[in-house]
């Protein structure tokens, strides 16, 4: 599949006609609607693609700002080859309900689990994630390790970020511990839209893309650098299958974090693919070709061995990260050295040799956080 057959496929759905119902294809049929979700009447866009003769199922999960309008093609590509593919917008994206980028990860948490109801019982379960998806799937997963997955294809996950891209020193305590408090607080990431890929047709699609949002919460923000942080301390309590796709020049998410994760999680059966040239969507770039052969071939293998996902017996899973019990008494010292931190501002405005001594505390914390980056 090329480029442009990428971008027929993606042209065949944006007709309004084809937006809910059901749609014969040649190879699959395809079921589009909407399906409730956990939240005061929050509905979620739902996407099936539906071969007649299934051997297993895929659950698509797209990355922060983008919707699952950009991995049409990928569910076409596993449809073809008899996987039944589930994708949805999460909520905030897309065409599903809530409000924009003002989530936290459990939310996000609770929009996965919706997704994996949809799926069969009877069949392997294979979930691929993108970016923000790959967080979501993989801190899921730690949360929640009984589950049956046969197996995780990743690309450029958001295990890390580079440097140029990390909050730091005072901006990072105040999401760190503020971030419940201005959780209505939306800001802009000032992606750089030329770096997501080298395809310059694409890259239009990407402007005229009305559903792609830019916008984060304060406290979307502040549960992904919880979210980090828990991975971290238990990256070794993952066991499932999982190749992790990523591109060096990679400017969104840090590919050097997803060859750490490689090296400390526990799975025994994980691969990792380095792209020299690629950058954050290898999906929309000139290395799909090969990205789409490696995911075909690592999938192929290891259904030799899948077993069904079986039934989800809770009535919910586990969500988000566990809270530690001083979790209070971090955030009143947070907010208490950033009143300080204000008051000293005001009042030795210009005078930084008085300002100089009051400050060296908040030195000491700006070292502190940094190293937990």
């Amino acid at each position: 599949m090329n480029l442009k057959e990428q971008e027929s496929i993606n042209d065949y759905f944006k007709d309004d006609s084809k937006f809910i119902g059901e749609f014969q294809l040649p190879d699959y049929k395809v079921m589009r609607g909407y399906i409730g979700g956990y939240g005061d009447e929050l509905r979620l866009y739902y996407t099936k693609f539906d071969p007649p003769h299934k051997k297993a199922s895929l659950c698509i999960v797209h990355g922060f700002g983008e919707h699952q309008g950009r991995f049409l093609h990928i569910a076409d590509i596993f449809a073809k080859l008899n996987f039944a593919v589930h994708l949805i917008d999460l909520r905030g994206f897309g065409y599903s309900g809530g409000p924009r980028g003002s989530q936290t990860l459990k939310e996000l948490h609770m929009d996965i689990e919706v997704l994996l109801r949809q799926v069969s019982k009877d069949l392997p379960l294979f979930l691929y994630g993108h970016a923000m998806g790959g967080l979501l799937i993989i801190s899921f997963l730690m949360r929640n390790p009984q589950l049956k997955i046969s197996g995780i294809i990743t690309t450029a996950p958001m295990l890390g970020f580079p440097m140029d891209r990390k909050l730091k020193g005072i901006k990072y305590i105040a999401v760190k511990y503020f971030g419940h408090y201005m959780e209505d607080l939306v800001i802009n990431t000032k992606l750089n839209i030329t770096g997501m890929s080298k395809d310059d047709l694409h890259i239009q699609r990407c402007f005229e893309d009305k559903l792609m949002m830019p916008l984060l919460g304060i406290g979307m923000a502040k549960s992904i650098l919880e979210t980090l942080n828990f991975m971290e301390s238990k990256v070794q309590t993952f066991k499932y299958p999982i190749i992790i796709l990523h591109g060096k020049q990679d400017a969104v998410s840090s590919y050097h974090e997803s060859v750490r994760f490689y090296e400390k999680c526990g799975s025994r059966d994980k691969s990792i693919k380095l792209f020299e040239n690629g950058y954050h969507e290898l999906q929309h770039d000139f290395e799909f070709v090969e990205m789409k052969q490696i995911m075909i071939d690592w999938c192929q293998i290891r259904m030799q061995k899948a077993e069904p996902f079986g039934i989800l017996v809770q009535s919910r899973l586990n969500y988000g990260i566990p809270m530690g019990r001083n979790n209070n008494f971090k955030i009143l010292v947070g907010l208490l050295f950033f009143l300080v931190y204000v008051l000293v501002i005001l009042k030795f405005r210009g005078r930084f040799q008085k300002f100089q001594y009051p400050i060296i505390p908040l030195i000491i914390i700006y070292r502190y956080y940094n190293k937990k980056l």
